[in-house]
């Protein structure tokens, strides 16, 4: 499960008694520590209602939209002004603004979008010269609704054969949504950056992420021993790791 940011479509509420009245920044523990499957958090949320209480004066709550997935079907949350919104995602991918029944729809306009050769259908007499004529008209912009089809597509075209290859796989996906520093500019004179990647592997219970300054890969067993009692935390691998050849 994560939350994606959401500015300008997010709608918390207040408390509602026939409700269970969830804060955005409780959302994710809640629904992990009590669901086991995306059809169980189908059925809890019947009755969430997510609740406009920041965490602290100081820290005020940020909107979101959550994606949901277990290894059989994946959801997208969202609570905007027409009330708790759950949509089925089919291409198991989840961007930015706007609200996600417009990336639904936005994929009817690359229906033409394949990883095919073409033929050329305007004038025969003149020869394709490049492999990747089925993408033309892939959208390569950073917008959220670029990237939410250039996602969708790498991602249901894209074929590995073991574990390994799939983890390498994953990032590479995320790679081709990625941000680069200087690309985006943002508000406060920032630049928008992908700042870290990260995969999940069902299977394996072992978390994968790399950081913009470092494309190394670290990996972190959930199959390790740990004191429920104690809060675990694992310091960012930051400074890029080069195997250097002798």
């Amino acid at each position: 499960m994560v939350g994606l940011y959401f500015k300008g479509y997010a709608k918390y509420f207040e408390k509602q008694n026939d409700k269970n009245n969830i804060t955005p920044f409780e959302f994710i523990p809640y629904i992990l520590g009590s669901c086991s499957s995306v059809d169980e958090v189908k059925k809890i949320l019947q009755n969430v209602n997510i609740v406009d209480i920041p965490f602290s004066k100081e820290i005020p709550l940020t909107p979101l939209h959550w994606i949901i997935c277990d290894d059989k079907q994946c959801i997208v949350v969202e609570s905007t002004t027409d009330g708790l919104q759950i949509y089925d995602n089919p291409y198991k991918t989840l961007t930015n603004n706007p609200r996600f029944n417009f990336h639904l729809e936005n994929m009817n306009n690359y229906v033409n979008i394949s990883p095919d050769s073409r033929t050329n259908l305007f004038d025969s007499n003149i020869k394709i010269i490049s492999n990747g004529a089925g993408t033309i008209g892939l959208p390569g912009s950073l917008t959220s609704q670029d990237r939410f089809v250039r996602a969708a597509f790498t991602n249901s075209v894209s074929t590995s054969n073991n574990n390994d290859e799939d983890i390498s796989q994953f990032f590479h996906i995320l790679d081709s949504v990625a941000q680069t520093r200087g690309t985006v500019h943002a508000h406060e004179n920032k630049n928008e950056l992908t700042v870290y990647s990260d995969c999940y592997d069902f299977n394996n219970k072992t978390l994968y992420y790399k950081t913009y300054s470092n494309n190394r890969l670290t990996a972190i067993s959930l199959n390790n021993s740990y004191d429920k009692n104690k809060l675990t935390s694992y310091d960012l691998e930051l400074k890029q790791d080069i195997k250097w050849v002798k």
